[in-house]
C-alpha cells in the first residue's frame, strides 16, 4: 500500500504561513497573501509569536475609512529589514507614518523599515 504523504501536509502548512510571513534575501516579508476583503470584516488581522528564522514576530492590521494601521512587535531582527506588502491591490500607497513621523522608504505597495516595534499608518 501507499503510505500517507506527509509531505504534502508540510507544503500546506508552509504556503498558509507564508501568506503572513516569510524569509527572504536575509529580510522578512510581512502581509504578503493578505486579500484585502479580509480588512473590510470590521476584525483586525493579526499573528502572535510567529517564529521565523529570525526570531518571534507579533502584527495587527486594520482599515478604517481608507487608512491602514499596523502595528509591529517583536524580537525578529534580520539583516536586510522588513518589507510590508499592501493587501491592497487597486491602490497605490500615497503617503506612510511609521511612529507618527513621515517615512519615504515605500513604493506603491510596499513599506521599508528596519527595527521594531513600528506603528505604520498608511494613506
Amino acid at each position: 500500500g501507499d503510505m500517507p504523504h506527509t509531505w504534502v501536509s508540510g507544503i500546506y502548512i508552509n504556503t498558509i504561513r507564508n501568506m503572513f510571513v516569510y524569509e527572504k534575501d536575509d529580510k522578512l516579508i510581512l502581509g504578503a497573501g493578505i486579500d484585502e476583503e479580509w480588512l473590510s470584516k470590521d476584525d483586525d488581522i493579526s499573528i502572535k509569536n510567529f517564529p521565523t528564522h529570525y526570531g518571534k514576530i507579533n502584527y495587527t492590521m486594520e482599515e478604517e475609512n481608507n487608512i491602514l494601521k499596523i502595528k509591529v512587535w517583536g524580537d525578529a531582527d534580520p539583516k536586510k529589514g522588513f518589507v510590508f506588502k499592501s493587501p491592497f491591490l487597486n491602490k497605490r500607497i500615497k503617503d506612510v507614518k511609521i511612529n507618527n513621523k513621515k517615512w519615504n522608504k515605500f513604493s506603491d505597495n510596499e513599506i521599508l523599515f528596519n527595527k521594531l516595534p513600528v506603528e505604520i499608518i498608511v494613506n
